[in-house]
């Protein structure tokens, strides 16, 4: 699958085909409570746990990377 196929079926799978790619995977990897209207993804596990924490912490800057090189130059 493609990257605009992995966006299309995100975005389908939490109802937010209100938003471009970008916007949407920073929005859906972002820190913080989810918003009405605004499912998020987080990785599982104890929000106390070091090992959560960093890869939680790590997944808005890899949204950000993998939506630059998915795009055609």
């Amino acid at each position: 699958m493609d990257a605009l196929g992995e966006s299309f079926l995100w975005k389908t799978l939490l109802g937010r085909n209100d938003v471009d790619d970008t916007p949407f995977w920073q929005q859906t990897l972002s820190p913080g409570a989810p918003e009405p209207g605004r499912p998020k993804l987080a990785w599982p596990g104890d929000p106390t746990d070091k090992t959560t924490r960093s890869m939680r912490d790590g997944l808005a800057p890899l949204a950000k990377a993998l939506n630059k090189a998915w795009r055609p130059g």
